[in-house]
């Protein structure tokens, strides 16, 4: 018995001892302690999140309770995944009834992109269906996600509404749970009038969340969302930026902003490092990215007129460190995450308080470290202490030269421990330096027309975004006139050496040099030396006038001198330390002195005032305005079109026969159009839209909590679970093992609706009229064999089985019009993988190779020798994830082969062509590298103009008239007497004409072209004929390596040792096991070193 009862002891034991690790776990704090279900669990613990972060832990339980939240947290803090872990897990999975329940507004298009991918990667292990509606889009195309009958909906306000008046059978009332993203930003006026028409149809049952970087107290300026009883949660007011962001301020002036971004990025920032530049307008951002490629620098850029499809690319390009440097606006900004983001650069000032803090929330997120490089010219300066009160911090400013030649180290280590106590400084930058990079950009401004343009472009358009800004508050702009002269930034004070400082020191002194005398005294004296008579007695009058009033200056001076240590006592004391500046110890005396108890005293100002000033949405009247019944636009617009929006509106009153001036959130609806996110003005009645794309895909909107009951229901349902935009997970909904959770949900619903019961009833009738007036067949017997008059199989294909016969003549025809996809055509032998065969199409879409890759259209390039363009796209650039990423990248004509435009997603793109992708300013050749791969090579403008072409066969035509045939599939006619076969020609693209040519001689340069060696790059070194076989060519690399191939492998590049085109990294010299390895390892070496 005891033997028997020992493993059961044992087993008792080891469910006592999971018990208690479950237990701890749910003590540790945790995701587990939330109770979330298992799905939801798993998509977290795979993003890699193990502890909630303070946002999270303080919202996410009182969102899962059913609590309206607002909640406000520094920029990556984890807000989006604080609403979205609580929406998944509230609608867990998909009910084809139960209509769209979750909605997400976001205020750029951008942010709902981030979200979207973030949705899709916590819900990867729900059934969720997701749509994403934002301008610049296909309507046509989120017709077809809405038909999903989708459970979340991310949008922007103006394409939702766009549908919302478009589509009757779209409504919002089985919507429960709601989010407003970048609540502040949503409800200022440039969304008043979409919101106003989108909360008017959600249900007043809905639960209500409210999330932003910058939020005020006071919930008055948000009654409109419908909030009830809610729940405030307020992290990181004191801290409202990162502790781990270094701030650093320059001051300079205007003109000088381009040298000084040039001089950081080539010599303060690292090469290794990523880095956001904020500019005012997007005149600014094509100037700077003109300018940067002009200096050698590739940028990508973002602003918010941006084509949707381009900015895609340029933000994709920066995320995959194609490029080191975005070049963006405050309005395309905002949403825009990339997690390794080092670096910020303040281009332009921020006009408010809120706007640099979502700024520089950009870097040190998630425990990493980072910069943001601020220019501050004088008319900055005032914006500079508002963002000080607003952040509570102090600020001093960089000691002069003369007081660093005084005590060097002294004055650096108090600036240290300034720095280090939480105190910032700003100073200017060395002179020396700014007058090299100006000389730099001047000379490469004068040789570019359209660096000249541009510039003037930039002034006008900066012009009015002065005007248009908010201007700083009164008392910032009276205590900016009082700071001190402030000297170097201290980043420099290991550039510059004691000779340097001496000479700064002295032309500051040069600056600030007021001679005592006047122009009479000096004159006076002037004359005395000469012995003249005239000036001398002005000379005694200026004496007699200087003795008078020299008293009354200096009393003067020294009650302004009080008065500004008097007033320093707000911006010093503002630290929560309390540390004081200048002026410490008189202020001491003057508080000991007065007549306040500090215990009992209530202020008139509270002591946030500043803070909540900053974070409050108000109106024109700029930093401190208290009113709450106007709110612009928190950020300035980059354009003219939306810099005239700020401006006070007024409208004409008909009955009142004058002008009135309207409160921001009115709206003039007389016009009866809207403005989505593209910048499209449409009505807001039907358009027709939705009405010709129901009618062309037999498929319709049904949103109402109804499911779908369309005859091509079961077909909708299999490709919404499949396609990854729709649903959050790999499950095949309706298909094999993995069945939907809900039991029979995967079965389409016999219920019929009108128009389906009127149209199987005329398909039967009309299949019972066809079939009376069929002869009768199979009694006859005529023929050979008799089998005439006898009746087929398949004949009755088209009237039993009209859908069936339809379904086989489309894939007939479609087949020999080679539009039918390779996966889709039937293959030979055996067919025990046509389940393969018939998988969705995503299924297939990351493979290279194979049987089931894409192939290439016919060219003049062997199919296996050519790169069609999808995969140019999708799986080298990374520009496209799908196929209908690339058609619409494609139909768009972003995308030029040889100078000419193509539009096939197959087109075969083969050896020397040359791919230019004109929105991105990109130019790529296809070259091969020395494992025979193909490269796409990035080239310059002036390579992409030309290609070269190697010469198949020279002959003579009609009437004798010469010409020629290229490899490539090109004829030119009356070519030079010259050239022969084999030789290589130069074309240029544009004029498609000879430019030059190279013979195929001993001594030139080549690349071969295929065998083992493709990809190698040599000199020819000798050539053997062999009359009935093929002609052997030697090859020498730059190495010394020789090697042989046949004639045809082998194209001229070159003449001499020089090739005619720039070639991939290796320059086609190909190493050895060996090489490569002592080649790796040095380069290790060198690095630890």
């Amino acid at each position: 018995m005891g033997k028997q009862d020992e493993p059961l002891h044992v087993s008792s034991k080891a469910e006592l001892k999971r018990r208690e690790k479950q237990q701890k776990k749910a003590k540790s704090g945790g995701f587990e302690s939330l109770g979330l279900s298992p799905n939801v669990y798993r998509g977290i613990k795979r993003k890699g999140y193990r502890v909630p972060t303070p946002i999270q832990r303080k919202t996410m339980p009182l969102i899962l309770s059913g609590n309206d939240v607002v909640a406000m947290a520094r920029t990556g803090s984890g807000k989006t995944a604080a609403f979205l872990v609580p929406m998944l897990e509230r609608l867990k999975q998909h009910e084809p009834q139960g209509g769209v329940r979750a909605l997400i507004l976001s205020p750029t298009r951008d942010l709902a992109l981030q979200t979207l991918k973030f949705t899709k990667e916590l819900g990867k292990f729900t059934d969720l269906r997701i749509s994403l509606l934002v301008g610049g889009d296909s309507m046509e195309t989120q017709f077809e996600e809405l038909a999903q009958n989708p459970d979340i909906i991310i949008a922007t306000p103006g394409r939702l509404m766009h549908h919302l008046s478009e589509v009757d059978d779209m409504t919002l009332r089985t919507v429960e749970y709601v989010v407003f993203d970048e609540a502040d930003c949503l409800f200022d006026m440039g969304f008043a009038e979409q919101l106003h028409k989108i909360l008017a149809q959600l249900s007043e049952n809905r639960q209500t969340l409210l999330f932003s970087a910058t939020l005020p107290s006071v919930l008055a300026e948000f009654a409109k969302a419908g909030l009830r009883d809610p729940q405030l949660v307020r992290l990181d007011v004191d801290n409202k930026i990162s502790p781990d962001l270094k701030l650093v301020f320059f001051t300079l002036r205007q003109e000088e902003k381009n040298a000084a971004l040039l001089y950081l990025v080539r010599e303060q920032i690292s090469s290794d490092e990523q880095s956001l530049i904020f500019v005012s307008t997007r005149h600014h951002v094509e100037f700077l990215n003109v300018l940067f490629r002009e200096e050698g620098i590739e940028p990508s850029v973002c602003y918010g007129e941006m084509d949707q499809d381009a900015r895609k690319i340029h933000i994709s390009r920066f995320r995959a460190r194609k490029t080191m440097f975005l070049i963006v606006t405050d309005v395309a900004a905002r949403g825009i995450d990339i997690p390794l983001l080092d670096n910020v650069i303040n281009w332009d000032f921020p006009p408010k308080p809120k706007i640099f803090v979502h700024r520089v929330g950009r870097a040190a997120r998630a425990g990493r470290t980072g910069a943001a490089f601020s220019f501050v010219t004088s008319e900055d300066l005032p914006n500079l202490l508002d963002l000080h009160l607003f952040l509570s911090k102090p600020i001093r400013a960089a000691p002069t030269e003369e007081e660093v030649l005084l005590d060097k180290e002294g004055v650096f280590s108090k600036i240290d421990n300034a720095i280090a106590s939480g105190e910032t400084v700003y100073g200017r930058l060395p002179q020396t330096v700014i007058d090299l990079a100006s000389d730099r950009i001047r000379e490469t401004i004068d040789s570019s027309a359209d660096l000249i343009s541009l510039q003037k472009t930039c002034s006008n358009a900066f012009r009015m975004y002065s005007k248009s800004k908010p201007l700083p508050s009164k008392e910032s702009i009276r205590r900016a006139k009082d700071l001190p002269r402030e000297g170097l930034h201290p980043i420099f004070k290991n550039i510059l050496e004691g000779g340097e400082l001496k000479a700064l020191a002295f032309s500051e002194r040069l600056k600030t040099f007021r001679p005592k005398q006047t122009i009479l005294e000096a004159e006076g004296e002037t004359a005395k030396s000469k012995h003249r008579q005239g000036p001398r007695q002005w000379v005694d009058v200026m004496k007699r006038k200087r003795a008078v009033h020299e008293e009354v200056i200096n009393l003067v001076h020294k009650q302004r001198s009080a008065k500004h240590v008097e007033e320093e006592l707000p911006l010093e004391n503002i630290s929560p330390k309390g540390k004081n500046m200048k002026g410490t110890r008189g202020l001491k005396k003057r508080k000991t002195a007065s007549f306040k108890d500090e215990e009992f005293y209530i202020n008139s100002v509270p002591t946030n005032h500043h803070t909540e000033a900053g974070l409050a949405v108000k109106g024109d009247q700029g930093f401190g305005s208290n009113r709450l019944d106007n709110a612009v636009l928190d950020l300035v617009a980059d354009d003219s079109s939306g810099m005239q929006k700020h401006k006070s509106v007024y409208h004409w009153d008909k009955r009142g026969k004058k002008y009135v001036k309207l409160n921001n959130g009115d709206r003039v609806t007389a016009s009866g159009k809207i403005k989505t996110e593209s910048g499209a003005k449409v009505k807001t009645n039907k358009t027709g839209i939705y009405k010709k794309w129901k009618e062309r895909s037999h498929n319709k909107i049904s949103l109402k909590g109804i499911s779908l009951g369309d005859h091509d229901g079961e077909a909708m349902n299999r490709a919404g679970a499949g396609n990854q935009r729709f649903s959050g997970n790999k499950r095949k909904f309706g298909a094999g093992k993995n069945k939907h959770s809900v039991p029979n949900a995967h079965v389409r619903t016999e219920v019929k609706n009108l128009d389906q019961i009127r149209k199987e009833r005329q398909k039967k009738a009309t299949r019972i009229q066809t079939m009376k007036n069929q002869p009768k067949r199979g009694k006859k017997k005529s023929g050979k064999k008799g089998n005439r008059g006898k009746a087929n199989e398949t004949d009755a294909i088209p009237f039993l089985f009209p859908k069936e016969f339809q379904r086989r003549q489309q894939t007939h025809s479609a087949f020999y019009k080679g539009d039918l996809p390779c996966f889709e055509t039937m293959a030979r032998g055996l067919k025990k993988h046509l389940k393969r065969l018939n998988a969705p199409k995503h299924w297939m879409l990351d493979k290279l190779g194979g049987a089931f890759a894409p192939k290439p259209s016919s060219g003049p390039h062997k199919s296996r020798e050519c790169l069609p363009l999808i995969l140019i796209l999708r799986n080298r650039l990374k520009y496209a994830l799908t196929y209908r990423e690339v058609i619409s990248i494609l139909m768009q004509r972003h995308v030029l082969v040889d100078g000419k435009v193509r539009t096939d997603k197959t087109y075969p793109a083969g050896f020397m062509d040359v791919v230019s992708i004109p929105k991105t300013n990109e130019n790529f050749r296809l070259l091969y590298d020395t494992k025979g791969r193909f490269r796409l090579h990035s080239v310059r403008d002036e390579e992409a103009k030309y290609k070269l072409c190697k010469v198949r066969s020279v002959q003579f035509g009609q009437k004798g008239i010469p010409y020629l045939n290229t490899y490539d599939g090109r004829t030119i006619r009356y070519p030079d007497p010259l050239i022969k076969a084999n030789d290589t020609i130069k074309l240029d693209l544009e004029t498609n004409k000879i430019a030059d040519f190279i013979k195929f001689d001993v001594g030139n340069v080549v690349m071969v072209t295929g065998g083992r060696n493709r990809g190698r790059v040599g000199v020819i070194k000798n050539r053997e004929k062999h009359k009935g076989s093929f002609e052997t060519i030697h090859v020498q690399d730059a190495t010394g390596h020789e090697f042989a191939t046949r004639l045809c492998n082998v194209f001229t590049i070159g003449k001499g040792t020089k090739p005619w085109l720039s070639l991939p990294k290796g320059k086609g010299i190909k190493l050895s096991i060996i090489e490569e390895a002592r080649k790796r390892l040095a380069s290790q070496a060198a690095v630890t070193a």
